[in-house]
């Protein structure tokens, strides 16, 4: 048994100095498929960037991942949250260029 979390990705364009990225666009295609491939296990084929956000999963190398997307995006500001199973079990990662 494991210790399950609520995960949630916003992404930021630095650009822009936006949150409000569209998906649909080649970049949103890009960033989809880079996440299938550094993790297949949890980023399935039907996986939908638009509303990532897990219920209660095991995503033990959230932090690997990750960085691994960031360096591949470095013109973008990756926000990671995590709420776990525990009531006050909340967090906030921030990744950019690695």
């Amino acid at each position: 048994m494991g210790y399950l979390t609520t995960f949630t990705l916003n992404c930021y364009d630095n650009h822009v100095n936006s949150l409000d990225i569209s998906f649909e666009t080649d970049f949103g295609k890009a960033l989809t498929a880079a996440l299938h491939e550094i993790n297949p296990y949890y980023f399935e084929d039907d996986f939908d960037l638009k509303t990532l956000s897990y219920d209660s999963c095991k995503w033990y190398d959230h932090d690997e991942d990750m960085v691994k997307l960031s360096l591949r995006f470095p013109d973008y500001t990756f926000i990671l949250e995590g709420e776990g199973e525990e009531n006050g079990d909340l967090w906030r990662t921030v990744y950019h260029d690695g």
